[in-house]
């Protein structure tokens, strides 16, 4: 809000809407598309009658893509109903959590985890406008470009009875790499006088993320810190597309390979906020 106020300031005189220079100030909610199963939450008992498993969907698990989403678009009309725009935002994914009980003869463990998503995203894309007057609807067709991605889990084991009387804690984090997808949206620009307006949109995301490497960030028994007893090749991976393996090209000291895995970024969500037209067309 602050930067569109400093752009009321220093354009309050342009005078354009159809044609020119153009910024976009705002934000919106994301909801999970393209949706896959992450993670599910399990029960387990047993008792003398025998043993049995409840399976339950984790609600909200299909995209890391949920979540708010602020950002800022910089656009240009060429003519009246075509122009092209470069937005930048950062998302904010929203927490993915799930639990796992086992309640066997020895014992009970729970198991709780948290995932959530960030990521820098520009998308460069096409605007085609309709219409007169101060409501124009439009459409927005481009490609989303991730970068600084990072899907981070919070992990903790609670274990009581004969076989684990513990509490660990991990925090891992996937980082690195480029994401490309698409981008789309259906809107309209409602112009409160010449220069200054809002705008709102339905918005559609295709994009899937896979990192380049994995690390544990935090690894504590009881609250004693073990990370740095681990061996490099327990808490870092480096993911690829192929490699071959071996006894022979075991490494302690070198981080474990895995093939790559490819994370669901997709949504669906609503964009709302503040358009200021800074003139440089012609009408």
């Amino acid at each position: 809000m602050q930067l569109a106020m400093l752009f009321i300031a220093v354009f309050i005189g342009a005078n354009t809407f159809a044609q020119g220079l153009y910024v976009n100030a705002g934000a919106g909610y994301g909801f999970p598309a393209a949706c896959y199963l992450m993670e599910d939450n399990y029960v387990y008992h047993y008792d003398e009658g025998g043993s049995s498993w409840d399976y339950e969907i984790v609600k909200g698990s299909g995209s890391f893509g949920k979540g708010i989403q602020p950002g800022i678009i910089i656009g240009y009309m060429f003519n009246p109903n075509v122009g092209a725009e470069l937005g930048v935002s950062y998302l904010l994914g929203g927490k993915i959590e799930s639990k796992d009980e086992y309640h066997g003869f020895y014992g009970t463990e729970t198991r709780e985890a948290t995932h959530k998503g960030t990521m820098l995203r520009f998308t460069p894309a096409l605007k085609m406008t309709v219409g007169n007057g101060n409501i124009k609807p439009y459409m927005r067709a481009g490609l989303v470009i991730g970068a600084a991605g990072k899907v981070k889990t919070t992990q903790t084991n609670t274990g009581s009875g004969e076989v684990k009387s513990v509490v660990e804690e991990r925090e891992s984090e996937y980082t690195g790499g480029i994401s490309l997808g698409f981008a789309g949206a259906l809107g309209a620009d409602f112009m409160l006088s010449d220069n200054i307006g809002l705008f709102a949109e339905l918005g559609v995301i295709t994009q899937s993320y896979a990192p380049k490497k994995g690390e544990w960030t935090k690894y504590t028994v009881d609250g004693v810190d073990k990370l740095g007893e681990l061996e490099t090749y327990d808490k870092e991976i480096e993911f690829v597309d192929s490699f071959s393996d071996s006894d022979d090209s075991f490494d302690e000291d070198s981080p474990m390979k895995a093939l790559k895995m490819y994370f669901p970024f997709s949504s669906v969500g609503v964009n709302i906020g503040v358009r200021i037209a800074l003139g440089g067309g012609s009408e």
